[in-house]
C-alpha cells in the first residue's frame, strides 16, 4: 500500500530550516542538545526532517520557534520514527504534541 494512503493527514512539501534542542544523557550526565534540520514536509500533526543528529524513536524534542508555518504552531514533537539515509545524515518523522 502507497504512504500516502497510509497517512491520517494530507502532506506538504515545506523546506525551511529548524531550530530544535533536547535533552540526553551523555556519560550519566544530562546534556543539552542544540540542532537544525531541514524540514521535508508538513502536515497539521507533524514534520518530516533531515539532520545531522541521529535522533531516536520515542525522543522529545522541542523548537526554538514554536511557530513552523503559517497556521500550524508547534512548540513540541515526538520522534516517531528514524532512519539513515547517508552516512550521518538522517530522516525522521515528527509528530507535534500539544
Amino acid at each position: 500500500m502507497a504512504i500516502e494512503f497510509r497517512r491520517r493527514y494530507k502532506r506538504q512539501y515545506y523546506v525551511v530550516f529548524v531550530r530544535y534542542y533536547l535533552n540526553v544523557f551523555d556519560e550519566n550526565r544530562l546534556k543539552k542538545v542544540q540542532g537544525i534540520g531541514v524540514s521535508v514536509d508538513i502536515s497539521a500533526k507533524g514534520i518530516g526532517l533531515i539532520t545531522q543528529y541521529p535522533l531516536e524513536v520515542g525522543s522529545f524534542l522541542l523548537f526554538e520557534d514554536g511557530n513552523i508555518i503559517n497556521n500550524i504552531t508547534a512548540k513540541a514533537s515526538v520522534v516517531r520514527w528514524a532512519e539513515e539515509i547517508e552516512d550521518k545524515t538522517y530522516r525522521v518523522g515528527l509528530e507535534f504534541v500539544d
